[in-house]
């Protein structure tokens, strides 16, 4: 017999698999993860894509960041601690405000946020999203969905989303647009966006006519993001990039150099064990 050990969220499934029958294991090389990802996001701050540097947005009175809540907790606290550095630098922590969005996950939020909590510097105001969250309606999409959006969020005179490139089955990869949607929005918004499901082209890798990627993307248009930090993760949630500036043009930069390494050729077969 194989003994597999397949992720599954925080924990793993064990698969036993006669030798006879075992095929092999395929899994994406997307490259090595970053050794010292805290360094990494300090470096691309100051070096964006096409908007100011962080040291130089950090000049506002308040400043708020928002969280993909679906990232690795040790990912957030290195991709916050970064940022904070460099906020820190320039002007300390006073106004600013850390909202981890989880949309609509309930379970082992209190946990989740004691852990960031203690990974992060005191007296940073660290608050929690779902979708029962109090929001602040924006307007409307093209498509008619109604833009709810964390009120905390959007108070911040700069805002920042930090979020993962992965793929995702709805809205074709992961990035800014799904730290927005479901993340960071409510319930409404939410339930209207998922609503599109079969109104086109939706899936893993699927970008091209996908209603749910199209819809994300002009609510996070209608929101107004100052800067946005994509972290680029493997299948095991290390961190193999890290990408900072306009949302549009880190999206474009990792969806161009990252889009086609997640998929790999299997041979046939007549079982496919599968782990997202």
């Amino acid at each position: 017999m194989v003994e597999c050990w397949l992720p599954y969220g925080e924990t793993e499934v064990h698969v036993s698999i006669p030798l006879r029958e075992f095929l092999g294991v395929v899994e994406p090389k997307i490259g090595e993860v970053v050794r010292d990802v805290e360094a990494a996001v300090r470096e691309v701050a100051e070096r964006p894509l096409g908007c100011e540097p962080l040291s130089e947005l950090s000049e506002a009175s308040t400043i708020s960041i928002g969280v993909d809540g679906g990232l690795p907790p040790k990912a957030i606290i290195q991709a916050l601690r970064g940022l904070l550095d460099v906020i820190e630098a320039g002007r300390g922590l006073e106004g600013v405000s850390i909202i981890i969005g989880l949309g609509l996950r309930t379970r082992g939020v209190t946990r989740l946020l004691e852990l960031i909590r203690r990974g992060l510097p005191r007296g940073v105001e660290l608050r929690i999203h779902t979708a029962r969250s109090e929001v602040e309606e924006l307007g409307r999409t093209r498509m008619g969905n109604t833009v709810e959006v964390s009120k905390p969020l959007i108070e911040g005179e700069v805002r920042i989303l930090i979020s993962q490139f992965h793929p995702d089955p709805l809205s074709g990869f992961k990035g800014p647009h799904t730290a927005l949607i479901p993340q960071l929005s409510g319930f409404k918004a939410i339930e209207m966006n998922r609503g599109l499901y079969h109104q086109g082209s939706t899936g893993l890798g699927v970008v091209e006519d996908n209603p749910i990627l199209m819809d994300s993307w002009d609510a996070l248009r209608l929101m107004g993001i100052d800067a946005s930090l994509l972290l680029v993760t493997d299948h095991r949630g290390g961190v193999v990039d890290t990408l900072y500036g306009d949302a549009e043009a880190v999206w474009d930069k990792a969806l161009n150099d990252y889009g086609d390494i997640y998929s790999v050729e299997v041979e046939s077969a007549d079982i496919y064990i599968l782990s997202p």
